[in-house]
């Protein structure tokens, strides 16, 4: 029998046992082949944002490519550290060890080519589906039609076959090396229970906590020199964290005899504590992608929570124009009338249009450019008519005299600058910015951000200066909004001032759909590999602590204590990184929220839900296979 027929039985017979390795190489291809298949789309090229879609998903993909890159290479380093001793059987029976390298290389090369077949197969299966989705978060009307793009078929093959070579290139150049006792004992290691260092433990807190500061002050020209400091403080404090915080835990935890002396503890203690030295790289490391993944989601699932809330803002009346004369009024009430529409709400707004003086703290406000000026009352008033979530905020904060908030411009979704603060000079008197609000007001009617006042501040200021007048209506009937907009335009008036709901730019909305979309699909591959990286962690302990368990089950343990020790040490495995992870993305949550002036807790709490649901499929996951294999 030859390397090659030895290789292809072993490649066979393997299938099932490292089943989860081969799924995750073809969820791999699978993936990279639909992000890599838009770009070649005929019907997205013909999508007025394709050139947008195109540079999105080739930036989605790369990161995606680094990311799969790394995760193949974990994948394959458990795949062959669990293959050493059958390797060492080999070279038991006199192989060489270039021979058996040769049969392990040509072995991967095969899950390889079987990875890149059924994943390219899927992928095919699965991209008109993938498409129709992205063509629907994306607001697009054409059809997507099936089609397999030869270039992305061929891109993705070459791109996997690399890495799938690089890979097995290097478990050559492992084996070869190796020594005979080397591949005996692979799976054996030297487990020493670990030193708590306490210095290195208040350091973590320290540095964690400094990074924490300088990602909660990371507005305004802070934002370029914070993160990138934010980011090197918390992963480093991090590191030391599950390195040093983690081993002191464990030494607390372990000291108290009646902890460790209750049921199993003691099995289970001692196995988390002695391989601490071994896994803390590891857990650090998912911690971070944990982190890194929630934020990234949340982040996509916030804009499309704000995205989905933003046209009460940008639009909440069926129309609007500026007027104060009372015929212009009635020709659009009598036009309205004609075509068959109730109008369930009127409002107006008066408004001056000033250029106020701003200073330098004040960055909220355009300066040289004129700003509505409204009056705290109308603000109130207008609040409640249309709902407004921030109405009871509006409420409680009254405006004292010289003091102002500001309405921020109705299409801006999220600012690095910090805009609760400064002043605004208008006839020579201050008046000091005590909050900016993202709030519905004037709508897209007049799309500029507004400075709400005393009502006597601005009774004054009215003095010696033009006042406008918004209107705002909602009609009961919006199905045909292109034919109402088209005939009150024919009201010369207000034709300049005429805004519709049709009027509203889509395309926004239409970006941020592909961006949650890439974004969420993206998401869904780091925690799936964040979770494989962890189970395969655990399972290569489990084929450690076959033995240990069999003794202990001769000397009575039960079937029962044995699952509770398993279960609380794989649990532990899993929480520790997930909630430390957790942590971390709330904070840049929050100064996220800080930056879209609105609070997304609802889109913060589903994406934690989302990562604990399948962590805790992949905790059962793990704990079934360990005990499989540990039984």
């Amino acid at each position: 029998m030859n390397s090659f027929s030895i290789a292809f039985g072993n490649f066979k017979r393997n299938m099932r046992v490292y089943g989860l390795y081969i799924m995750s190489m073809i969820f791999s291809v699978l993936v990279y082949y639909n992000f890599v298949a838009l770009r070649y789309n005929p019907d997205f090229m013909k999508f007025d944002g394709s050139t947008y879609i195109k540079g999105t998903s080739q930036v989605v993909t790369y990161l995606l490519l680094l990311f799969l890159i790394f995760f193949i290479w974990f994948s394959s380093s458990f795949f062959l550290s669990q293959r050493k001793k059958e390797i060492g059987i080999y070279a038991f029976m006199g192989v060489t060890n270039f021979q058996i390298a040769s049969i392990y290389f040509m072995e991967l090369i095969f899950m390889g080519i079987a990875a890149i077949t059924v994943g390219l197969l899927l992928g095919i299966m699965f991209c008109k589906l993938f498409l129709m989705m992205l063509a629907k978060v994306a607001i697009m009307n054409s059809k997507i039609r099936f089609f397999i793009s030869i270039k992305a078929v061929i891109t993705t093959a070459v791109t996997f076959f690399i890495i799938f070579f690089i890979n097995s290139l290097l478990g050559y150049i492992n084996i070869s090396r190796s020594k005979l006792i080397d591949l005996f004992n692979a799976s054996k290691r030297e487990e020493k229970y670990p030193k708590a260092s306490y210095i290195k433990g208040v350091l973590s807190i320290i540095s964690i906590g400094i990074g924490y500061y300088f990602a909660r002050n990371a507005l305004g020209e802070k934002f370029i020199t914070n993160i990138p400091l934010a980011i090197v403080f918390v992963v480093l404090g991090t590191y030391w964290f599950f390195g040093a915080v983690y081993s002191i835990i464990m030494k607390i935890i372990i000291g108290r005899k009646r902890i460790l002396y209750k049921g199993v503890n003691i099995v289970t203690m001692s196995n988390i504590a002695f391989r601490i030295k071994n896994n803390f790289r590891t857990l650090a490391a998912v911690c971070v992608l944990v982190a890194m993944t929630l934020t990234a989601y949340g982040t996509v699932a916030s804009l499309k929570y704000f995205v989905g809330i933003r046209d009460s803002i940008q639009t909440p009346y069926s129309i609007s124009y500026i007027s104060d004369d009372a015929t212009v009024k009635q020709k659009v009430a009598d036009n309205l009338k004609t075509q068959g529409k109730t109008i369930t709400m009127n409002e107006k707004i008066k408004f001056l249009m000033l250029k106020p003086k701003i200073d330098e703290a004040s960055k909220c406000v355009q300066k040289n450019e004129a700003t509505p000026i409204v009056k705290y009352s109308d603000l109130v008033r207008i609040s409640r008519k249309l709902n407004a979530k921030k109405t009871n905020y509006i409420q409680k904060n009254k405006l004292q005299k010289n003091k102002a908030f500001y309405i921020e411009t109705p299409t801006v979704v999220m600012s690095l600058i910090d805009m609760n603060s400064g002043t605004a000079q208008m006839n020579g008197k201050k008046y000091s910015i005590i909050s900016t609000l993202k709030t519905p007001l004037f709508g897209n009617g007049v799309p500029d951000g507004c400075l709400i006042l005393n009502d006597e501040d601005y009774n004054k200021l009215k003095s010696g200066n033009k006042e406008y007048e918004f209107n705002g209506i909602r009609i009961d009937k919006t199905d045909d909004m292109k034919k109402v907009a088209s005939s009150l335009s024919k009201i010369s008036e207000i034709k300049s001032s005429l805004f519709t709901n049709i009027s509203k730019d889509k395309s926004t909305q239409s970006t941020f759909g592909i961006i949650y979309f890439l974004g969420a699909f993206l998401s869904i591959v780091f925690i799936v590999a964040t979770g494989s990286i962890i189970y395969f962690k655990l399972v290569s302990e489990a084929y450690i602590d076959k033995n240990k368990y069999t003794i202990l089950k001769r000397v009575g343990m039960t079937k029962s204590e044995m699952h509770k020790s398993v279960q609380k040490q794989i649990g532990i495995s899993y929480i520790l990184p997930l909630i430390v992870g957790i942590i971390h993305s709330c904070v840049a949550m929050s100064v996220l929220s800080k930056m879209m002036n609105y609070n997304i807790i609802v889109p913060a709490v589903r994406s934690i839900i989302i990562f604990v649901v399948v962590y805790g499929i992949y905790f059962l996951a793990t704990t079934r296979k360990y005990l499989q294999i540990a039984e």
